[in-house]
């Protein structure tokens, strides 16, 4: 289900900033970071539709944007 999300989102993010994402390396990236997750007990994630879009529409256009919201959202979950 997380991988039909995450592309779902890259979809709608595509649309929005009229880019085009390699959704094989999404693919890749979440399957590995995953089967880590798993490996040490944690909880496996994906992308998030209405933080991504939160996050363009105010201005957020680079890696730091999304490491940022990642990093405050991690920081609120504790």
């Amino acid at each position: 289900m997380g991988l039909l999300e995450s592309m779902m989102t890259a979809t709608i993010i595509d649309d929005l900033t009229d880019t085009d994402s390699d959704k094989n390396r999404e693919c890749k990236g979440q399957g590995i970071a995953n089967i880590g997750t798993g490996l040490r007990a944690d909880m496996a994630g994906c992308a998030m539709i209405g933080q991504s879009i939160i996050n363009i529409q105010l201005g957020g256009k680079g890696r730091l944007s999304a490491f940022s919201a990642g990093v405050f959202s991690l920081i609120l979950g504790e």
